[in-house]
């Protein structure tokens, strides 16, 4: 499994001591999610060797849930939310 994480504390995060951290707006974090295509790395840093998850757990455990869904590739929708943030 692979992921990214991000301190999103709004203050006194790593590298924004003295100002907000951008990544405390969820619609920060969304349009990073939205602007990753995983399917290029699967394609190319995985040799199609792999999935994309939609969670930390694998569907072999038992509180895995199904109902979750990962969120679309979408450059558009990342560069709107962006926009949103500074209006």
């Amino acid at each position: 499994m692979w992921y990214l994480g991000f301190d999103f504390r709004a203050k006194n995060s790593s590298g924004f001591q003295e100002r907000k951290n951008p990544l405390s707006d969820v619609r920060v974090r969304k349009a990073m999610y939205h602007a990753i295509d995983v399917d290029i790395f699967i394609k190319k840093f995985f040799i199609s060797s792999a999935e994309p998850a939609s969670q930390f757990l694998s569907p072999l455990i038992l509180v895995y849930d199904p109902s979750i869904k990962r969120l679309p590739y979408d450059l558009n929708l990342s560069k709107q939310l962006i926009k949103d943030c500074w209006l």
